[in-house]
């Protein structure tokens, strides 16, 4: 008998294989070493300077969602950054996203989001990862950020996580020794 697990499994599987096959990246994965390095970094922190006018681009930290494995995004930022590099030579003329002016590089990302199905999610979920980070002060690790009230965890005063008497909070046993039988 096949499980329930397994069966989700497969379908994504199939439908994963079906997008890659109904939207094939017009790239080749040798095109642009670049877009791991600096060049890279400079890109997406011209994407999310376009994106929030005014963004702290300087601050060591502010693209780490677009890199760190744990967030879960560092794996589409590869396609995202090759995307723009293709959209801003197609319209401009120049390979450089980071190279263009304010007013270009908002119509690249307004082209991409006028592109097919997979690279408008990419697109969108890309602006927004970058206003919550922004607005937020995500980036900032060891900083408070107080648009959210938010407490750093090494912070004088910051929110009390734990609770000298928590059984105070838990609730009344059933047996004395823990065990039913």
């Amino acid at each position: 008998m096949i499980s329930r697990r397994e069966i989700i499994k497969g379908m994504l599987l199939v439908t994963s294989a079906m997008m890659v096959g109904c939207n094939p990246p017009d790239f080749t994965s040798e095109e642009d070493a670049s877009t791991i390095g600096p060049p890279g970094k400079r890109t997406i922190r011209s994407f999310m300077d376009t994106v929030v006018p005014g963004a702290p681009t300087n601050h060591p930290d502010i693209d780490v969602v677009f890199y760190e494995p744990a967030y879960g995004f560092a794996k589409y930022r590869r396609i995202l950054l090759l995307d723009l590099k293709k959209r801003s030579k197609r319209l401009f003329g120049n390979r450089q996203f980071s190279g263009l002016s304010y007013e270009q590089r908002a119509a690249v990302i307004k082209s991409g989001l006028r592109a097919g199905d997979m690279l408008r999610k990419l697109y969108s979920a890309s602006i927004y990862v970058t206003q919550v980070t922004v607005f937020t002060g995500f980036y900032k690790t060891e900083e408070s950020c107080s648009l959210i009230d938010f407490k750093a965890k090494f912070e004088p005063g910051a929110i009390k996580t734990s609770y000298s008497n928590f059984q105070e909070f838990a609730g009344r046993p059933i047996t004395t020794d823990g065990n039913y039988h």
